[in-house]
């Protein structure tokens, strides 16, 4: 098995990625995104500059489509620590850099053009404003959530983040090896551990590290450089090899077995399911639910009935009949529709409240 291969072997079958994936979360596709562009920079390092940037920026792009902006600090946090410890930060300067950024740019204002022409300005840079900046005023900061951050972080990345007490970068043969490993290793630990520290931050916010973790394994595995503390000697590949069908075992096994069967013995306390299930029993499945500024709420994923955003209650046509909006806008609701009324609370994922609203005829 060769390096390409164990950072295939180590990007799939772990933890966070099997987690995700069965969710059907964004986070599958936007660590995806991320982890191509820095594969490719990470790639294509030594060679043209053009090759460098351009692939991966064009990458970088796409995860600014599908989750904002903060995979870049994952992304450069490996670029600036390779290229310090590499001593090559002309490729910072490079004209293929500015390039790549533009073609970065140039995929995101193909979706923010239309989307600010289709949208009132203030409601647009008022949920930019929101996705951005809540993760870092500490919203609903709960302390002991805050303090398991890094441990979950972790766990994310299991079974393979039980490999990295083994890792020796002094084994690797060449120095440019070495500088490179410790690049990707600085790279990692600063921002994975900046990201969780910040309260209100989630431990997912920190899941664009499993592919550099992927390839300074995949670097320790095909460089000879895991070493057990108890043995002088590196670890054999026909070791590793019983290793690596261990790990992938038991991921398949915890994702094929242990998050299913978790599903069916935790259903009672799936919250957001729950919720769904209060709203379906009093919207008909043929009428407009209208949500006015929900924010995010994944309960809608579970809603039957037909959904349709506004940003205020002002703004609901004249004919709608049902409309949920959150509890500190109940005063609003009843000033601005006091025909509706209202029939249920519904507590969302966070245990806040949402309210259902019905509009009675005239």
């Amino acid at each position: 098995m060769d390096g390409a291969l164990a950072v295939g072997g180590c990007c799939a079958p772990n933890i966070g990625m099997i987690e995700k994936g069965r969710l059907i979360e964004i986070e599958a596709l936007y660590i995806s995104l991320c982890g191509l562009a820095i594969i490719f920079w990470l790639s294509f390092l030594g060679k043209s500059p053009w090759l460098i940037w351009v692939p991966s920026c064009v990458f970088l792009g796409l995860g600014l489509l599908a989750k904002g902006p903060i995979h870049l600090v994952f992304f450069y946090a490996i670029v600036l620590a390779v290229l310090w410890q590499m001593k090559q930060w002309r490729l910072l300067i490079h004209p293929a850099h500015f390039v790549g950024l533009a073609i970065m740019l140039g995929i995101f204002a193909s979706w923010a053009i239309p989307f600010l022409h289709s949208t009132p300005t203030h409601v647009a840079t008022a949920k930019w404003s929101n996705q951005f900046t809540g993760r870092l005023q500490g919203i609903d900061f709960k302390f002991v959530a805050w303090i398991q951050n890094i441990p979950r972080g972790l766990i994310y990345f299991l079974p393979w983040v039980l490999l990295f007490p083994f890792v020796r970068l002094s084994k690797f043969h060449e120095y440019a090896e070495q500088r490179l490993a410790r690049g990707l290793a600085w790279g990692m630990v600063v921002p994975f551990l900046a990201v969780n520290l910040v309260p209100g931050a989630l431990p997912r916010y920190s899941m664009p590290v499993i592919a550099p973790a992927s390839w300074l394994l995949a670097m320790s595995y095909a460089g000879h450089a895991l070493q057990w503390p108890w043995e002088r000697g590196v670890i054999n590949e026909r070791r590793w090899a019983r290793i690596v069908a261990l790990f992938v075992g038991v991921g398949l096994v915890v994702g094929g077995i242990g998050y299913p069967l978790t599903a069916v013995i935790l259903r009672d306390r799936q919250q957001v399911k729950k919720a769904a299930a209060e709203i379906n029993a009093l919207v008909p499945a043929n009428e407009t639910l209208y949500a006015v500024n929900p924010e995010y709420q994944p309960v809608f994923f579970y809603v039957k009935a037909p959904l349709k955003y506004v940003g205020r209650v002002q703004d609901l046509p004249a004919d709608a009949r049902y409309f949920v909006i959150r509890r500190n806008k109940e005063a609003a609701a009843t000033t601005a529709a006091p025909r509706a009324q209202l029939r249920a609370r519904v507590q969302d994922y966070r245990k806040r409240e949402l309210l259902l609203f019905e509009v009675g005829s005239k």
